[in-house]
């Protein structure tokens, strides 16, 4: 995944000048995109300037003179603790008040016995030089001292030990004096080096011409650049956190528009969208008006349909309980002789409750009755009483059965 490219602004503030340089980071290195020296009276072109590249740090160079050094160990500790116990330490031993003062630290070791730092002071009064800077437009997110962003410059541009070297307790660039003069004409007066003359220079010295980066040397000053490579190495490192600001009141005004008619356009969407809802809730309910009347009266319809379902169902049941009636009256008359009087007949559920009558031998009734598919277990429910009828003799009876469904037995009814 390619790197997202940076824009970084570094300004080195000094008594008369003020030194810009503006260079864009990516995954193919470091693009300048502003090298200019101006006067403090022009403070406001460099904000001009640096507001036309908008870069994610303002990054300002401290005089290594304003800033206090101390190597310190600690005990063990937890990294967000350290800050804290260096305000601790430090406490008394500073010519400055420690809460009017800024710090920040460097973790050069840590192990299960100590935790070694390098801390960086200064004084708060350097709020002046921010505060100078912020009425130009220009906002200061980062302090890096002038040491550290050397340091990082020759660090990574492999400057040989033969050329130069730092102090590193004390941060400051020593230059051997033979190139003194180069040096100090690139570092503090911002006057371009003749490169023929220092190829030649490096030539009769023996230093390796691979080893440097001569466009480079004739671009941006070292802790220019230096302040870049100290800070995407310690990225949290900031002796001064100031919050960034918009200086361009007329970017503010853009954004404030963009999103007033941001708003505006949503703001018509949605009555829009209300309007076509309210116009379909409309139609709804215009419809509901029309169903809710009909909707009574198929409740009212399904009333009626099922009382008419359930008198249906109750004359169904006894059209079905008449049927087996004549059913059973049909087989009754095929069955009782015309020499057998019935004088009472009682049908009580499933049963032949009774069949009182008279013939000539009650017990063929009896059998005839067992024989026949629509009764069964037939029984005298009282003695039979044999009497003369007419000169004949006859038997009086008194039977009961049970009645067998005549749906089992597939018979009906002519209708």
């Amino acid at each position: 995944m390619r790197k997202r490219k940076r824009v970084f602004a570094t300004i080195d503030l000094g008594a008369e000048k003020i030194k810009l340089a503006v260079i864009k980071k990516g995954i193919t290195g470091m693009k300048v995109l502003v090298n200019e020296i101006f006067s403090k009276e022009e403070v406001s072109l460099v904000g001009q300037k640096i507001q036309q590249y908008r870069p994610k740090e303002v990054i300002l160079i401290l005089p290594q003179e304003r800033v206090i050094i101390r190597d310190i160990t600690l005990p063990p500790v937890d990294k967000n603790k350290i800050k804290s116990m260096l305000y601790f330490e430090l406490s008394g031993t500073l010519p400055y008040a420690i809460e009017q003062v800024e710090l920040d630290y460097i973790l050069l070791h840590k192990s299960r016995k100590e935790t070694k730092v390098k801390v960086f002071v200064v004084p708060d009064q350097l709020n002046r030089d921010v505060e100078f800077l912020r009425g130009a437009g220009i906002y200061v997110t980062r302090l890096i001292p002038r040491g550290l962003a050397i340091t990082a410059y020759l660090n990574k541009n492999g400057v040989q030990n033969r050329l130069v070297k730092l102090n590193t307790l004390s941060g400051q660039l020593v230059v051997y004096p033979d190139f003194m003069n180069y040096f100090s004409r690139f570092y503090y007066s911002g006057q371009p080096i003749n490169e023929d003359e220092l190829k030649e220079a490096l030539i009769e010295r023996g230093i390796d011409l691979n080893r440097w980066d001569l466009m480079e040397l004739t671009g941006p000053e070292p802790e220019l650049l230096g302040a870049i490579y100290f800070h995407c190495k310690y990225p949290e490192f900031s002796l001064l956190q100031v919050p960034v600001e918009e200086s361009s009141q007329g970017l503010k005004i853009a954004i404030i528009l963009t999103l007033i008619a941001i708003l505006i356009v949503n703001a018509g969407t949605l009555y829009l969208n209300y309007t076509m809802k309210l116009k379909e809730l409309q139609v709804y309910q215009e419809r509901l008006d029309i169903l809710i009347p009909r909707t009574e009266k198929v409740k009212e319809l399904k009333g009626g349909i099922s009382r008419i379902r359930d008198n249906f169902d109750r004359l169904e049941k006894i059209y079905q309980k008449n049927r087996d009636y004549l059913i059973w009256l049909r087989e009754l008359h095929l069955l009782l002789q015309e020499d057998t009087e019935v004088n009472i007949l009682v049908f009580e559920d499933n049963l032949l409750r009774e069949l009182h009558g008279k013939a000539p031998s009650a017990t063929k009734v009896s059998a005839r009755l067992a024989d026949s598919p629509y009764f069964s277990d037939p029984e005298f429910i009282s003695p039979i009483t044999p009497r003369e009828d007419q000169g004949k003799m006859i038997e009086e009876f008194s039977i009961t059965a049970t009645l067998v469904d005549p749906q089992r037995k597939g018979d009906g009814v002519d209708e």
